[in-house]
């Protein structure tokens, strides 16, 4: 059964195997240069989904979030921007008219 895996693997080409997921995911770990350069970014209104790669890396690092919020008379609420993953990340938004930070990481949580 081992021989069989081993066959199997070098045929779809998935070895040498690789277990180390923090490090690839974190740019500055794995070495990968970076789509985005400098320590700010703008975002705008209506831009959707963005990849990770495509943001300022943030993972283990001091930053800090700027907004300008538009409040309508009628109120707001829900998420302004967001960015996370499967082990940590954070998020601006509107809970009744008021402006919340949300941010967790390795399965603590911080909420204000």
């Amino acid at each position: 059964m081992q021989r069989l895996w081993l066959i199997e693997a070098a045929k779809y080409s998935v070895l040498p195997l690789d277990d180390r997921r923090v490090e690839r995911f974190n740019p500055d770990l794995a070495g990968r240069p970076q789509l985005v350069k400098g320590k700010t970014q703008i975002l705008f209104g209506g831009m959707g989904r963005l990849t990770e790669n495509s943001v300022v890396n943030i993972k283990n690092k001091s930053y800090s979030v700027t907004a300008e919020v538009i409040v309508p008379n009628s109120g707001a609420n829900g998420v302004i921007v967001a960015q996370g993953g499967a082990f940590a990340g954070w998020s601006l938004y509107a809970k009744e008219g008021r402006l919340k930070y949300a941010t967790t990481s390795s399965g603590s949580s911080c909420s204000t």
